[in-house]
């Protein structure tokens, strides 16, 4: 099945698909983890994100892959990477597990082996998770599954089927916390499960065994670096599963517009057409077998409604159409802002219906169920193809070798600087990735990068930019900055003064060692007029301002309607570097001079969103002439708010608001 989808190439580490995106987050984070010392916390690298560094974990790099294979980088060839190996191992765990799994529930036949394994490598949750390699190691959770029915039914005692769900549990936490958090929680259910049939018997073993196991994984935890700050954030009930998602999004059962591109990709859960075929002939034919095994795993059964209820989180919707909608209780902020793909907390729950289907058909077979089982893996096979295209499609593409051009411009460079850091605008995510695959080629460190949950101190890693510029470091910032001269920091400033920059692609590249001509010519260095750095103001027209009771007439921001009152205009939501600037807001209303028709103000909201009035004072009138409101606004070191100048309408008189300059003293 690996082979079929993957060239041999994508095995070895070689495709256009490590270069890109998340694969490339991934690679590049083992890369920098080799190439350091080794550290305490275990998985941590002062490379990436330098100074401070950070946690591997963040960048999805398989720690425990990460583990096993630094003691033997020297031996390793330059640039290898396990993320094509883990890929291949995924499918083959896979295929054990699912042995493993359909065996515990007492089926041993050949027909049954394969139906499982095959259904399990045509699963649409496993094959739609390529981009995100340590997410495809479903067989944690297929292995967990299948300790918990061989201590559930008797084929193994009740300590080793536990001790079997906390190992791997373990080796989980090391994979990927959402494999832990899966994996653990049905460990957990297991011991309930056992501690409601066998009653006080199992109370001294399970409270042991708890209290053993949260003592391993809060030891493995501390030890690689995972309870440090960063390992929650927010966009919970967006990245969910749709209500239709598991029975529709093949190619024989479609959903009109339920795209797995969105944040709602994460809550892909389809079971394909032929799961569900088995499952409806098991409703049919052996209905008294399913009411068995809801009565021998009643636990695990609440616990699988569980997971869907938090996969579907507290927006429930069906294709488009948002059903339900609530509030999560404080108390569980904690939970949900660390495992906010809430949508990824099904799988488990389509792994049991799985089995659960195959046990209850297979484990008293019949003459007609080899045709059937033969059909559904036929149709499984057929419905899945728009998955397995993508696969091979994405795996084929052949590496770019992207790097090469590059030697020149990064002979003698020790670190990359990229302005601003990640997440500290809205710059294109695509080059912190590039760099950050760029300085891990070249064997740099790098200031910032593509990492998960990482909070930048925005205002700290920006000064470093207002210093001049070392020989030895390469400096980067998006294009777009060029646009406004007059936010540009100072370090950049003078390197483009001195001739030391040149656009390539998107970004600005500066280098205080060399020529650019010469560096920057294996890359086709567009040059930078000088000029341009000229102090420019900012000016924003009045018709392209915020309002609340105007509409726009020309370039000037008019009332709506006669004597309306309230904001006429506010923002820009100007982010300014330290320093003075002076401000002018035009306008002009139809009113004497010694009337006030409203006033004026000066605002700026802080990172945690608290507005602090700056400046403030009346709009008079002008008898109907253009006049100016001119003002200073002195930016503090550390400041990362939003500046806004407002105007408030008190509704007697027309005012319109011309427009608002913003210039540095």
């Amino acid at each position: 099945m690996f082979f079929s989808l993957y060239p041999v190439s994508f095995f070895l580490g070689h495709s256009a698909f490590f270069e890109t995106s998340d694969p490339a987050q991934h690679v590049s984070g083992w890369r920098y983890y080799a190439q350091d010392a080794w550290h305490f916390p275990l998985f941590h690298t002062y490379r990436l994100n330098a100074p401070d560094g950070v946690n591997i974990a963040f960048t999805d790099s398989i720690p425990l892959a990460a583990l096993l294979f630094k003691p033997f980088t020297s031996l390793l060839p330059n640039g290898f990477h396990y993320f094509g190996i883990w890929h291949a191992l995924a499918y083959l765990t896979q295929a054990i597990a699912a042995s493993f799994l359909i065996r515990s529930f007492g089926v041993r036949h050949l027909p049954g082996l394969l139906a499982a394994v095959m259904l399990s490598l045509l699963w649409p949750a496993l094959l739609w998770r390529l981009a995100h390699t340590s997410l495809m190691t479903h067989s944690v959770l297929l292995g967990t599954l299948g300790c918990y029915v061989r201590g559930r039914e008797g084929g193994w005692p009740t300590v080793r089927a536990a001790l079997g769900m906390i190992t791997i549990s373990l080796l989980a936490l090391m994979i990927h916390p959402y494999l832990f958090a899966m994996a653990y929680s049905m460990f957990l259910m297991f011991l309930l499960e056992q501690g409601l049939r066998d009653g006080r018997r199992m109370l001294g073993k399970a409270l042991l065994m708890l209290a053993g196991s949260a003592a391993a994984t809060l030891g493995i935890a501390a030890m690689l670096g995972y309870l440090g700050k960063g390992s929650t954030t927010d966009g919970f009930g967006a990245f969910s599963m749709n209500l239709l998602a598991p029975i529709c999004s093949g190619a024989l059962f479609q959903c009109a517009t339920l795209a797995p591109s969105g944040p709602q990709g994460e809550g892909v859960n389809y079971l394909g057409a032929g799961v569900l075929a088995l499952m409806v002939i098991a409703v049919i034919t052996r209905h008294r077998e399913i009411l068995r095994l809801v009565r021998t795993y009643p636990v695990l059964t609440v616990g699988m409604i569980g997971f869907t209820l938090y996969a579907l989180s507290n927006r429930i919707f069906a294709d488009t159409d948002l059903l339900v909608s609530y509030q999560m209780p404080a108390f569980a902020n904690t939970l949900i802002n660390t495992f906010r793909a809430s949508g990824r907390f099904f799988w488990p729950v389509g792994y049991g219906l799985l089995f659960a289907t195959l046990a209850i058909l297979l484990r008293r077979p019949t003459a007609w169920m080899l045709p059937v089982l033969a059909a559904s893996i036929v149709l499984q096979w057929i419905d899945v193809a728009p998955y397995r295209e993508s696969v091979r499609h994405f795996t084929h593409l052949p590496s770019t070798n992207d790097m090469k051009p590059w030697q020149a411009a990064m002979d003698g460079v020790k670190q990359i600087n990229i302005y601003p850091a990640y997440d500290c605008d809205s710059s294109s995510e695509s080059i912190y990735s590039f760099f950050q695959r760029l300085g891990a080629s070249y064997a740099t460190t790098i200031n910032t990068g593509h990492v998960a949950r990482y909070t930048p101190n925005c205002p700290l890693s920006s000064q470093h930019f207002d210093a001049r510029f070392s020989a030895d470091q390469l400096y980067v910032m998006s294009v777009q900055q060029l646009q406004h001269p007059l936010l540009i920091r100072n370090g950049f400033r003078q390197a483009l003064r001195a001739g030391q920059c040149g656009v390539w692609e998107e970004v600005v590249l500066c280098r205080t060692q060399g020529n650019p001509d010469v560096w920057g010519e294996p890359l086709n260095l567009m040059k930078i007029d000088a000029g341009m750095l000229r102090q420019q103001a900012l000016h924003w027209d009045g018709a392209k301002l915020p309002t609340l009771i105007g509409k726009p007439v020309g370039a000037r921001m008019a009332l709506a309607t006669p004597e309306a009152a309230g904001f006429l205009t506010f923002g820009p939501y100007v982010a300014l570097l330290p320093g003075r600037y002076s401000f002018a807001l035009h306008y002009q209303g139809d009113a004497p001079p010694d009337i006030t028709v409203g006033q004026w103000d000066v605002q700026y909201t802080d990172a945690d969103q608290h507005t602090t009035e700056i400046a403030a004072g009346p709009l008079r009138g002008t008898n109907g002439k253009a006049e100016t409101i001119n003002g200073i606004i002195d930016v503090p070191i550390g400041h990362t708010g939003k500046w806004e100048i407002r105007t408030i309408i008190d509704g007697k008189r027309n005012v319109e608001v011309i427009g608002i300059d913003l210039d540095r003293e």
